[in-house]
């Protein structure tokens, strides 16, 4: 498939990252309720500063958020994508790995996760 592909739970050293995208060597982190907790949040800066230094970039976007605006998710990775000159294969840059097993649901319905390049 066209465009950048970022693959799900992929071990980098001793962590596993939500998602991953290699060409681009960026990390989505996607944060749940428990991210708020001040040890969480230690622990998410130890993690943070650690994949940095190995020379990732790290997004994080709060869960709620993607479940409630998608597309301002998808503006943010593509804008970090724009803003440090990462390349966009073609036309499309597209988040083309498998949804989560099960789906992304929504309203019954599988979305994918998927964009293209304005």
């Amino acid at each position: 498939m066209r465009g950048l592909r970022f693959r799900r739970q992929r071990p980098i050293g001793p962590y596993v990252v939500d998602f991953l995208c290699s060409r681009a060597r960026l990390v989505v982190e996607l944060d749940g309720d428990q991210h708020g907790a001040d040890q969480a949040m230690r622990y998410d800066a130890v993690r943070t500063e650690w994949l940095r230094q190995q020379g990732y970039s790290v997004l994080r976007f709060a869960n709620g958020a993607v479940l409630r605006n998608r597309q301002m998710v998808i503006d943010a990775i593509l804008h970090h994508l724009e803003e440090h000159d990462i390349p966009l294969p073609g036309n499309a840059a597209g988040i083309s790995d498998p949804p989560p097993k099960g789906g992304w649901q929504r309203g019954g319905e599988m979305q994918r996760f998927h964009v293209k390049r304005h």
